[in-house]
């Protein structure tokens, strides 16, 4: 069971890989000549990647008002999550289990 602090970090890995994928993968498949397949592949990878970023930034929702932006970033990268959530001011659990904690 993974708490917010867990899933903020996961998050924050997920986003650096990602904003590395897209350029390397770019110029990897210039550089081998993959032409568009390559190019779409490349992208589809990292639609594909985002998504699963927002997967899990959506299971760390506020349990109240479910705002999902509870998190701290720093240069474009998740980095922690808030205490309070900025949108109902609800004090937020980062060290318990969300499974405990949103029910849905």
């Amino acid at each position: 069971m993974k708490t917010r602090r867990q899933i903020a970090q996961m998050t924050g890995r997920m986003e650096a890989i990602s904003m590395l994928l897209l350029p390397v993968g770019f110029g990897i498949s210039i550089f081998m000549g993959w032409g568009w397949i390559g190019l779409v592949a490349v992208v589809l990878v990292y639609v594909l990647l985002n998504m699963g970023i927002y997967r899990y930034m959506s299971k760390a929702k506020c349990e109240r008002c479910g705002h999902v932006d509870i998190f701290t970033h720093r240069s474009g990268l998740v980095t922690g999550c808030l205490d309070i959530c900025p949108n109902c001011h609800h004090r937020l659990e980062r060290d318990r289990p969300m499974k405990t904690i949103n029910r849905s």
